[in-house]
């Protein structure tokens, strides 16, 4: 999971704050209000972090020309062809707690970044991908030709695909989703006094 953890170690001041003005009855009721909050606020920043395509975080890198032509969609906006990836993050609170983040296993690769890898195919003999026109990996290295281009249709659209038993892919680029503890401190400690005004009206 990708994910970050908001409890009494990294939002001690809020909590203290928190813990000093309420009484014993209601704090547990303030702290799971103060995390509900919270979460919504992380989960927020992280809808402007895509809308954005990485704004908050400096700017995500541009996709390869190749990967823009191979998708269905033709978005050329990073992690956004589907909204899948975006959709995926999700907050859980407890009274003790928070953590906001995705189960989806490419959030960690997509977040972090990957090394150089290799791609064979599985369950055939090779590959088969769009080919652009005017040819051109886009960054992708193939190698051993396994036969002929072949042609086949993508959306009503005639198109030729390359055919290789082994691809080189240069691996992703980090593209961070959330937020540290830093960019998100002022929020941390304004969800904690909205929490507390709201107390005592």
């Amino acid at each position: 999971m990708l994910g970050i953890e908001y409890d009494e170690r990294n939002a001690a001041k809020a909590i203290r704050f928190i813990n000093q003005t309420a009484s014993g009855s209601n704090k547990e009721e303030l702290q799971t209000k103060f995390y509900t909050r919270l979460g919504a606020a992380v989960l927020a920043w992280i809808g402007s972090n895509f809308e954005t395509s990485g704004g908050l975080v400096g700017g995500w890198t541009p996709l390869r020309p190749f990967t823009v032509f191979g998708r269905r969609m033709g978005s050329d906006r990073p992690l956004q062809n589907t909204g899948k990836l975006r959709q995926s993050f999700t907050a859980k609170v407890t009274a003790n707690g928070l953590t906001v983040g995705s189960n989806l296993s490419i959030a960690k690769y997509q977040n972090f970044g990957t090394r150089p890898y290799d791609i064979y195919p599985r369950n055939a003999k090779a590959l088969a991908f769009p080919a652009p026109p005017g040819g051109g990996g886009g960054g992708f290295i193939r190698t051993r030709p396994a036969g002929t281009p072949k042609t086949g249709m993508i959306g009503g659209n005639k198109q030729s695909f390359a055919v290789v038993k082994h691809v080189h892919h240069p691996g992703l680029p980090a593209r961070r989703m959330i937020p540290t503890l830093r960019e998100i401190q002022a929020t941390i400690q304004a969800v904690a006094r909205d929490v507390l005004r709201e107390m005592r009206k």
